[in-house]
């Protein structure tokens, strides 16, 4: 499993066995470094860096024979003429590509470092739940992916990798049982979410005078 934990006030990856272990220090640079996605192959971690800056980009770690970790060697999202700033990314079931959503819309790109391509421009304004990864489907033709329309409606969208016109999957138009944040996951032929139940409190207290 990799997580990310602050070290020297700098998010800091680190990978150790699901059932326990001591943890393992991945990055130490001085960027910020987060979210690490495991490749198919269990050999690299994509990162997402310096998340909150002006400037977040992917880079990948590659885990070497001796346990070892490399240097983070950066991934470039680049479509046409354009470098994107991408939110987090998913490999592809062969390892062979990546995906995130950008301001652009969705982008796919070569692993090994290539141009990619825009298989859905964003919408208008743009895409509001940038934070989730998109879910590839098991054969690695599909790409799921959250939106939201102007009035701020969740969805789950589903487009070709090789190309075409998305459509909508799921839509959470239910005002009681609406998205919650960062719950989407695809495995095998289901896909999985989180639903939010709207509950308050109500607050009695007593005034006092001085």
């Amino acid at each position: 499993m990799s997580f990310h934990t602050f070290r020297g006030g700098l998010r800091r990856v680190f990978v150790m066995p699901a059932e326990g272990g001591t943890p393992v220090q991945v990055t130490a640079g001085p960027d910020d470094d987060v979210a690490g996605q495991w490749s198919p192959d269990g050999r690299r971690l994509l990162l997402l860096v310096n998340m909150a800056s002006s400037n977040p980009h992917w880079a990948v770690v590659t885990r070497h024979a001796d346990r070892s970790w490399s240097a983070p060697q950066p991934l470039p999202v680049v479509v046409g003429s354009d470098t994107m700033q991408p939110s987090l990314g998913a490999w592809s079931p062969d390892g062979g590509l990546i995906a995130g959503l950008c301001r652009a819309g969705l982008v796919v790109v070569p692993a090994a470092g290539a141009p990619g391509r825009l298989l859905v421009p964003a919408p208008t304004p743009t895409f509001t739940a940038q934070w989730v990864p998109p879910q590839w489907s098991p054969d690695g033709r599909l790409l799921y992916y959250l939106t939201a329309d102007s009035a701020g409606v969740h969805g789950v969208n589903v487009v070709p990798v090789a190309g075409g016109a998305p459509r909508v999957a799921v839509r959470f138009d239910d005002p009681t049982r609406p998205w919650h944040r960062y719950g989407f996951f695809v495995s095998k032929d289901r896909y999985y979410f989180t639903l939010g139940d709207l509950q308050s409190d109500i607050w009695v207290a007593e005034l006092g005078r001085r």
